[in-house]
């Protein structure tokens, strides 16, 4: 039977408000594909009888007269029906090869089907067989990757081959089964390009321009996708004519869950509001959203989590199928497991499907989900692609994505049939973000979405290419190599997906049974498997990471008890975890809960986060970064809730910080952009609030993801700036270029004026409430655009130097002496004509500079350090206040060094010793010189300073 949520969710005592959106019809042409294709249609193929959209007869036409196309239309758009038809009507008849390019097995398998049946009732040659485990397409068709490769036999006579593009990878860098085949290519088709994400995106490009190159060939190309929102990203690499279009979509009801009813009003009555129940659950999400009442929510979008799996069980008993999406592999693992099935899918009616289960599962859970068996099925991203799965008509969000483009691709996968009535889009939210994205419900989805989908970006010089090709051979400038950081005798080796990423075996001990579990990345381990992370999937904490001196390998340890293990071998747990795990007990003694450590972190009750650092040599650009994490901390909820004196009733949180600094060689090496600047000292404690409203811009005006950018504070006030995978945003704005994202010029210009004259509005609150809902959430508006406008300059590496039109010549030798008092990474100096001494006491050092300036009959010249006495203010001079006072925004030691002398030495010199000392080495001559340095720095600008004030 066909199910309403509507009914299921009362039954189940869930309070919701649902909203609907009316159907929109089909944009038909007048012709059918047998109009256009009258020799393949000659034939009886089962798409011939229908009509063309708008955009599949544009596709068709372009494709007809030699035209490279990228085309953007809506799921169920019918896109690969249009260039499918136009290659199939030329097979008939000539050697016209196709290659299509999927980013996904799951995507490529339910296309291949489709397409088997296309060229089967075309009369063409093919054949499909089960081999092991898995189907293999055979003869004019062909589908070609890692799961079939060695039961595929011949592949320089197929028509049309599909595969991926760590196949494609392989072929254009030596020969291969693929060779013979692309030596004859017509037609290139990269499938859901917005898949990738803008490094893969740049990166797939850029193989093409090596496969025209190593091949001979110049086929056709057509870029398509549901949400790319700048096709013509793609052009500096192929020139493409842009096609457009909409498909039909059904009546669509979308429900949003607050929690359960009884859970809703008890929240209503603890708050004491002076409004009716009714119009609180109308403003639920507003309310939550609010850090006023942040402590009566706290709970309840924890509870949704199992509210999903008792409405999912429901769906169980419906005829239609349900997919529901959750945000990441251990979420959805968790999820299936509490619905009473195996991660392995044994034919059940419910089932996981995501990158971390098995391929011959994969492909067994998509049969199950088209004949009917699987009812129900919870992903993460390998469903969010094109999988043609007809009768889909509910999709269930388990908490919302990160990106817009995400949440259309979600809703994409329902109502892809025209005989379809009705679809069901289900939100279940499960964090505080969750609940600023609904404070009007479906008008904040409709504000959030209308963003439109993020921006891919690529950069034909972004120099991640310049090292593939150097290290292929196809470029012999190793000079490069050196500049990067490569050791050009141990050379990376390049994958498509998880680049430089090797694997890390894992264990756990369950009580008295001892398993091993699936294999994770190098980066997963410093990312989320160091000493002390919390497995929430097994229930575990990570005892001890052990190198294998014969495996060459890292063996993550795991225990349900934080007590030694000898599984798989002798491990015992640090003191400082032993510690931790203390603690914590005396919290649940505290709540008068009983500590049980593996049943709190399967629920969710306790959890961990690492923080992160990067590691680079001198100043920054496109280098070969160290990715090392600076600790690991625990966080506890209380299984009941806790009642505070104002009547109040939530579940409380308390943090531990484990007293452990991971080793820097547990570290993940990988190439990206990364810079640093030095902070001025006082915007030390304005970093999130800067560049989290500068990533809102971003994302506001020029659609750049919020997960490009990533910044950190490291020892000695280095703000440090990089891109997750390499991009070259931020190349370009250090070098005082612009990149092109949705038709418009990203400059450091165009970002200063945009933050200046950005308004205050739901979209860009929305954005910033997301990013830090406590910081912005009762922010001073123009105060926080203000920080931001200083950031820009951190990011961009400029300063904003105004002083009317009078040329100033600043000189070396000073009006004033002055005795120059600094810290850096913890140690202080006190630097006099050129002599520096160290101190490890602050107050120390501000005496002996007192001293010091008497004797030199001079004064004491600062950097935003506030150490010496304010009844000496007189003698002592905040040249850092100064500088800000005159200039109107921040100037950093470094670039005032830059400026004023034309050395660009220390920032590079900062960092290195940052790095050195985070490693553990003795660096007291290196701190002097730097202090010296930075002293000399110091005197110059206290120059410029009493020049200014001249003028």
């Amino acid at each position: 039977m066909l199910c309403s949520s509507s009914d299921l969710l009362s039954s189940l005592g869930v309070a919701f408000q649902e909203s609907v959106e009316n159907p929109v019809p089909p944009s038909l042409t007048d012709i059918k594909f047998k109009d256009v294709f009258p020799t393949l249609c000659s034939r009886a193929v089962s798409f011939c009888d229908k009509t063309l959209y708008q955009h599949q007869l544009d596709v068709i036409r372009l494709l007809s007269s030699g035209r490279s196309v990228a085309l953007t239309a809506e799921t169920g758009g019918g896109k690969t029906e249009a260039w499918l038809g136009y290659a199939m009507e030329r097979q008939i008849s000539q050697d016209f090869r196709a290659l299509a390019v999927y980013p996904t097995n799951a995507l490529s398998g339910d296309q291949v089907e489709r397409m088997y049946n296309y060229y089967t009732q075309a009369g063409f040659n093919v054949s499909k067989t089960v081999r092991g485990k898995v189907k293999v397409f055979e003869g004019d068709l062909v589908k070609y990757d890692g799961e079939v490769g060695k039961y595929v036999r011949d592949l320089g006579r197929p028509k049309t081959v599909l595969t991926n593009p760590e196949v494609l990878k392989n072929a254009v860098e030596g020969h291969h089964k693929l060779s013979k085949f692309l030596s004859g290519l017509r037609l290139l088709v990269l499938d859901e390009f917005d898949f990738y994400g803008s490094f893969r995106a740049t990166f797939l490009l850029h193989l093409v321009r090596r496969l025209r190159d190593r091949y001979g060939v110049n086929p056709q190309v057509v870029v398509m996708s549901a949400t790319l929102s700048n096709p013509s990203v793609a052009r500096p690499f192929v020139e493409l004519e842009q096609v457009g279009g909409k498909s039909f979509r059904p009546r669509n009801v979308t429900y949003f869950l607050l929690g359960r009813e009884e859970e809703v009003k008890r929240i209503y009555s603890s708050l004491k509001l002076e409004v009716s129940y009714q119009d609180f659950r109308r403003d639920f999400f507003k309310y939550a959203a609010d850090p006023t009442y942040a402590k009566a929510f706290a709970g309840i979008f924890r509870e949704n989590g199992e509210l999903a799996e008792r409405l999912l069980s429901e769906y169980l008993k419906c005829d239609e199928l349900t997919i529901a999406f959750a945000r990441g592999m251990n979420e959805a693992n968790n999820l299936v497991g509490r619905l009473g099935v195996k991660v392995k899918y044994e034919g059940n009616a419910v089932a996981v499907h995501h990158s971390g289960v098995s391929k011959e599962s994969r492909q067994a859970v998509e049969d199950g989900m088209r004949s009917g068996k699987v009812k129900v099925v919870v992903t993460v991203k390998t469903l969010l692609q094109g999988i043609d799965l007809g009768n889909v008509t509910r999709v269930v969000h388990v908490g919302l994505p990160y990106t817009v483009r995400e949440f259309v691709q979600r809703e994409g996968r329902k109502g892809r049939r025209l005989e379809l009535p009705q679809v069901e889009s289900v939100v279940v939210p499960t964090s505080l973000q969750d609940a600023v994205l609904l404070s009007e419900y479906s008008e904040s989805l409709k504000e959030w979405t209308s963003l439109g989908p993020e921006a891919i970006v690529v950069s034909p010089d972004n120099e991640y290419l310049k090292l593939y090709d150097v290290v292929m051979g196809i470029d012999d400038d190793r000079r490069f190599l050196e500049e990067v950081g490569v050791d050009p005798d141990h050379l990376p080796k390049f994958r498509f997906y998880d680049n430089f990423a090797t694997t890390v075996t894992r264990w756990v001990r369950d009580g008295n049974d001892c398993r091993e579990l699936e294999d994770v990345t190098r980066r997963d381990l410093v990312e989320r498997f160091q000493v002390g992370c919390v497995d929430p999937f097994n229930g575990a904490v990570v005892l001890q990471n052990v190198w294998s001196k014969s495996d060459h390998r890292w063996t993550v340890v795991e225990s349900t008890e934080v007590m030694p293990t000898d599984c798989p071998f002798h491990v015992e747990p640090i003191q400082q975890l032993k510690d931790a795990d203390g603690k914590y007990v005396q919290i649940c003694k505290r709540w008068r809960e009983e500590p049980r450590l593996e049943e709190d972190a399967k629920r969710g009750k306790l959890w961990s986060s690492v923080s992160l650092d990067l590691l680079f040599k001198g100043e920054g650009g496109f280098k070969m970064a160290k990715e090392i994490a600076r600790k690991v901390t625990w966080y506890v909820e209380s299984r009941g809730r806790i009642t505070y004196p104002d009547g109040v009733s939530t579940y409380e949180v308390d943090k531990v910080d484990l007293d452990y600094t991971p080793p820097y060689w547990l570290s993940y090496d990988f190439p990206t952009y990364v810079y640093a600047s030095e902070l001025d000292p006082a915007d030390s404690d304005k970093v999130e609030e800067g560049m989290n409203f500068l990533l809102a811009v971003l994302r506001l005006r020029f659609g750049l993801d919020l997960r490009t950018i990533n910044f950190g504070v490291s020892g000695g006030g280095l703000l440090k700036v990089w891109e997750r995978e390499p991009v070259g945003v931020l190349k370009a704005l250090r070098e005082g270029r612009s990149v092109e994202l949705r038709g418009r010029a990203l400059s450091c210009r165009s970002l200063l004026d945009e933050v200046r004259n950005v308004q205050d509005s739901n979209q860009l609150r929305m954005l910033l409430e997301y990013l830090d809902p406590y910081t912005f959430r009762r922010m001073n508006f123009n105060a926080s655009k203000a920080v931001a406008e200083r950031f820009v300059h951190y990011v961009c590496d400029t300063v904003p130097f105004k002083v009317e039109e009078v040329e100033l010549l600043v000189p070396r030798n000073p009006k004033r002496r002055a005795v120059v008092l600094d810290s850096f990474l913890g140690r202080y100096a006190v630097v006099k004509e050129g002599k520096v001494t160290l101190y490890q006491d602050r107050i120390v050092a501000s005496k002996d500079a007192l001293k010091e300036s008497i004797d030199l009959d001079g004064v004491v010249a600062t950097y935003g350090h506030q150490e010496v006495d304010p009844k000496f203010s007189s003698m002592v001079v905040d040249v850092d206040r100064e500088v800000n006072k005159l200039l109107g925004g921040p100037l950093s030691l470094a670039k005032a060094r830059e400026l004023l002398t034309g050395r660009r030495d220390i920032l590079a010199e900062e960092n290195d010793l940052s790095a050195s000392i985070q490693e553990g080495r003795s660096e007291e001559d290196k701190l002097i010189d730097l202090f010296r340095k930075r002293a000399e720095t110091i005197q110059l600008l206290l120059n410029l300073v009493d020049s200014l004030e001249g003028t």
